[in-house]
């Protein structure tokens, strides 16, 4: 019978730490799930205030709103801040500050709407170039085009200076921006070559239009000994002429001696009264018409408003029909930089164009 109750008492106890057990761990993984279940509901409660806050925030243009607008270059904060900046227009969202235009107003001496032009064509080249593929510039173009930019100053310190001035901090400075002219430079040439071909049936026929504008004019080569009349009386400057004519008529004089002796122009003067190849052209009406009208080698008197002239006519050349072949490179050139020209100006309307809304211009910041 002890045995029997020592048989029950153990099973109970068996029994009930198994129950025992069972509560704890069924009270464990509620316990747990409980936890779960409010932390969820934490994160939960958080994001939702969260996002009621930044709705709120963006609809009524808080703090958060604000850093976000600018943060994209349309907005109306992004706009604001730029032209606070000093930003007047922007391509792609690229800026062009008042200074920059300043600048370009005062070195190219153009009015502002000119500059601001300018300055808008160059930031589409350049946002073109960026999107360019297979322009390429050798260290040795950029060394080349160095040693042309440095032949405008007398001394390496004369060239240091003028890059101080400009900006550049250094050499190295100076070669990034050279290089970039040449890429630009590449650029339009790639898409303006075939529209600025010159050929020689087009060159010949410019020419046979405009032969006689070519032809080199009718020539003279004379000398002279000149006397003023605006501190003299004319009659004193022509008796003084006459006797110096008269001189050299008897050859008691020579024409050389005559102009070292009496001439008050300095300038030919040094180089015994010689006055070069003149055409018709380049000579006062009241001067020209009687000088043309000479004979080569018999010295005359002629009158002006500046004086009197004692002119010889040494030589003389009649006109002369152009040579197409003689000018043919040049024409050519002349056409192609016509042609060039416009071409550039084309392609420049077509980047406008490509660019339609991308273009602003403040021009209350202006």
């Amino acid at each position: 019978m002890r045995r029997k109750n020592a048989c029950f008492d153990f099973s109970a106890t068996l029994a009930f730490s198994s129950f025992t057990r069972c509560f704890w761990a069924n009270h464990e993984r509620n316990s747990t799930r409980m936890l779960r279940l409010s932390r969820i509901s934490l994160r939960s409660a958080l994001i939702g205030g969260l996002v009621v806050y930044l709705l709120a925030d963006l609809s009524l243009h808080g703090p958060v709103g604000h850093r976000l607008a600018l943060l994209r270059p349309g907005s109306p904060d992004s706009i604001a801040k730029a032209k606070a900046e000093g930003v007047i227009a922007r391509v792609y969202f690229q800026p062009i500050h008042r200074s920059q235009l300043e600048r370009a107003i005062r070195e190219k001496g153009c009015p502002p709407e000119q500059a601001l032009d300018e300055l808008i064509d160059d930031a589409l080249l350049r946002h073109r170039l960026e999107n360019e593929k297979g322009l390429t510039v050798t260290s040795a173009e950029i060394d080349e085009a160095l040693r042309r930019f440095s032949l405008k100053f007398e001394t390496p310190g004369a060239l240091a200076t003028a890059l101080k001035a400009e900006g550049f901090p250094n050499e190295s400075a100076l070669r990034e921006r050279l290089e970039q002219t040449i890429l630009l430079e590449k650029l339009i040439t790639r898409h303006t070559a075939e529209a600025t071909k010159v050929g020689d049936d087009e060159a010949r026929a410019w020419f046979g239009k405009h032969a006689a504008q070519l032809a080199t004019p009718e020539r003279l080569q004379a000398r002279q000994v000149f006397l003023a009349t605006l501190d003299r009386e004319p009659a004193e400057a022509k008796q003084k002429l006459d006797t110096a004519l008269a001189d050299l008529t008897a050859k008691k004089k020579t024409f050389e001696a005559l102009v070292a002796e009496l001439s008050e122009d300095e300038g030919s003067k040094l180089r015994a009264g010689d006055l070069g190849w003149m055409t018709r052209e380049r000579l006062p009406a009241d001067f020209v018409l009687p000088l043309f009208a000479l004979e080569s080698g018999k010295p005359s008197l002629i009158r002006t408003k500046l004086g009197w002239h004692l002119v010889e006519v040494i030589d003389r050349k009649p006109v002369a029909p152009a040579d197409f072949e003689q000018m043919k490179a040049e024409i050519i050139a002349a056409l192609g930089a016509k042609k060039k020209s416009v071409a550039i100006a084309r392609f420049r309307e077509e980047l406008r164009t490509g660019a339609a809304g991308k273009i602003e211009i403040f021009k209350d910041a202006q």
